[in-house]
């Protein structure tokens, strides 16, 4: 089954959203996990997998010890993701869709971390997330309950002296819901995942 997931990486200093491409499958094995990433994406992914993997036993009551399960990810450009676990609900329904063999809407993304006991986590970096995913193509876009209202710090510049500048960053309270700029290019977010 192939779905989107989006994450956020870091350039000059300002913080982007970017959208994953995620592959995964089950093929007969031992219980493994297996891992592909281009761009290479840290150990929180890894951990998130494996979380995921329980989750969605206990949903589907399905025992994934004599299969493998192939996770390949690719960015449709070189970025360094910021590591973190926000693909977990993701993965979870990408793989419980997998074992039911029921399909995904490719339109609606998710974040979310993935918690044992089932329950869909905070994370980072919700607008910028957003916004990469609205300019995908995403029709719906899921964020764990709490995390429509987000900290932006908006960049103030204002000139002194002729030539030297004093720049600023205020924090400014926004609704993802009701934000309409295409670009977060002037926001960074408060935390990240």
């Amino acid at each position: 089954i192939s779905f989107h997931a989006v994450a956020v990486y870091e350039e000059d200093g300002e913080y982007r959203g970017v959208v994953l491409n995620f592959t995964i499958s089950i093929i007969p094995g031992i219980g493994r996990v297996l891992v592909n990433t281009q761009p290479r994406i840290g150990i929180d992914l890894q951990s998130s997998i494996n979380v995921a993997k329980i989750v969605a036993e206990n949903i589907t009551g399905v025992n994934l010890n004599n299969v493998d399960i192939i996770l390949s990810i690719e960015a449709s450009r070189e970025v360094d993701i910021v590591d973190g676990p926000s693909a977990g609900a993701i993965l979870t329904a990408s793989l419980i869709s997998l074992i039911l063999n029921k399909s995904m809407d490719p339109s609606v993304y998710v974040t979310g971390t993935i918690e044992p006991n089932g329950s869909i986590g905070y994370v980072g970096g919700i607008l910028e997330k957003a916004l990469a995913a609205a300019e995908n193509g995403a029709k719906t876009f899921i964020v764990p309950k709490g995390e429509e209202n987000v900290t932006v710090y908006v960049r103030i510049e204002r000139e002194v002296f002729p030539g030297f500048y004093i720049i600023t960053y205020v924090p400014k309270k926004i609704n993802c819901l009701l934000y309409t700029s295409p670009s977060p290019r002037d926001l960074s977010t408060s935390r990240m995942p």
